[in-house]
């Protein structure tokens, strides 16, 4: 067991703020949930405790004990319960299927059989601890709506802080000054070497597409945000910053969410039309085409000044979409060959936790089956379709949501990052609310 360095201050921290008011710990899940590469502590070579797990922790016993004395827990969303339980169902999988002619790639990135592995519970543990902090911030949201806004906003200091921190990070590695020791203590994150040259910016989470599956969702929400939570005159510089961020790391990932979003929005003004009904989420459609034509005039006046960026993020990304070069034909034939497991064992899959794909939709089709999830596209529909039609931020939300996933069915296997079930449980609350 290792302790990290920023876990010397962050693990007496979380011990004082656990006797405190129960929202300053929340912020903290908040504030850290895209720290995914930073490390509280180290088990060895096998286990990394990120800070927002770690205050997940504390918040979550903080509110079983308030649960206990006030018995004041609400209920999960049905279709979020049912998948879960459908997951923790398919676990028995591993050890009733019996078929070597079926090959999937596991959770080390190796074509084997199917069998029982201790995968299939460390995910399954994962996606439990995510579904139960879910519920505990939306008991607590619930009865403080009020700090629904106030999370958001810390959502956007985050992500102003990763931002900042990536471009630390390439100045750092030009400079032969320790980034990745601080920020990126992880496991999977600590692999800084020296560079005389431009790198891509991952800041402090895994690897580049990871950091642009956080950032082009808060694109979606930055141009909903109202002036309470982010005034109009720093809104086109937060936007600017994740932009600029989000070519820098040269991740194909931020360019689907992107172009996600800009469809989507596309496709609510048409509805609009046809119904003639006028809410909220017109307004948002003049500012995507300010930001679409700001993303490409930054993209071309970066590509001239850095090739690199060019290839890496150009070229390569539509050789990707294409499965011209080697990660485009590696994803096609994983997707691939998942779907075919998933053919074989439609109902519960072949198990939780057993395979690892290059996106979310073949993973969970070949874990757990069709069923499981058709239920989560039913959950995402409903909170997407009902959020969009109240107030502005509730329409970002619904926007940040369907970016978020048309990211993940794409091209992040990985469902654990914590502001993905914080923004469900701001969203369900918002729902019910009607705020």
């Amino acid at each position: 067991m290792e302790l990290g360095i920023i876990g010397y201050f962050l693990i007496p921290l979380g011990i004082y703020l656990f006797f405190k008011d129960a929202k300053y710990l929340l912020y903290l899940i908040v504030f850290f949930s895209g720290f995914t590469a930073a490390s509280v502590i180290n088990f060895g070579s096998t286990f990394s405790l990120q800070p927002g797990y770690y205050f997940g922790i504390f918040f979550i016993i903080k509110t079983f004990l308030s649960m206990y004395n006030k018995k004041t827990l609400i209920r999960p969303n049905k279709f979020l319960f049912i998948f879960v339980i459908i997951s923790i169902l398919s676990i028995i999988m591993p050890t009733l299927i019996n078929s070597k002619s079926i090959f999937i790639m596991n959770q080390s990135s190796l074509i084997t059989n199917i069998f029982f592995t201790s995968s299939n519970i460390t995910q399954l543990s994962y996606l439990l601890f995510c579904f139960i902090l879910y519920l505990c911030i939306k008991n607590y949201f619930y009865h403080n709506p009020d700090e629904i806004e106030k999370s958001i906003k810390i959502l956007v200091y985050s992500t102003i802080a990763v931002c900042l921190l990536g471009f630390y990070q390439e100045f750092a590695y030009l400079k032969h000054l320790e980034f990745d020791k601080f920020f990126r203590n992880g496991i999977r994150g600590n692999t800084q070497g020296a560079q005389n040259y431009f790198v891509r910016i991952y800041s402090v989470t895994q690897e580049p597409s990871m950091l642009g599956y956080f950032l082009a969702p808060m694109i979606a929400l930055g141009v909903s945000l109202e002036k309470n939570i982010l005034n109009n005159k720093y809104k086109i510089l937060f936007l600017l910053l994740i932009i600029v961020t989000g070519i820098l790391s040269t991740s194909t990932t931020f360019v689907v969410g992107l172009a996600a979003l800009i469809l989507k929005v596309i496709f609510d003004k048409l509805m609009l039309f046809i119904k003639d009904i006028h809410n909220e989420s017109e307004k948002v459609g003049y500012i995507l085409p300010i930001i679409f034509f700001t993303f490409i005039l930054l993209l071309i006046v970066v590509v001239n000044l850095n090739p690199v960026i060019k290839d890496t993020l150009i070229t390569g990304s539509y050789d990707k979409f294409m499965g011209n070069n080697l990660s485009g034909e590696e994803r096609s034939s994983i997707f691939k060959l998942l779907i075919n497991a998933a053919m074989h064992y439609p109902i519960l899959g072949i198990g939780f936790g057993t395979a690892r794909g290059k996106d979310l939709l073949s993973t969970w089709l070949c874990n757990v089956g069709f069923i499981a999830v058709g239920v989560f596209i039913i959950y995402l529909y409903k909170l997407i379709t009902k959020l969009k039609n109240t107030s502005k931020l509730s329409y970002g939300i619904s926007n940040y949501i369907f970016v978020l996933f048309a990211c993940a069915f794409t091209s992040v296997p990985e469902p654990y990052n914590l502001f993905i079930w914080i923004i469900f449980a701001a969203a369900e609350v918002l729902i019910i609310k009607s705020i």
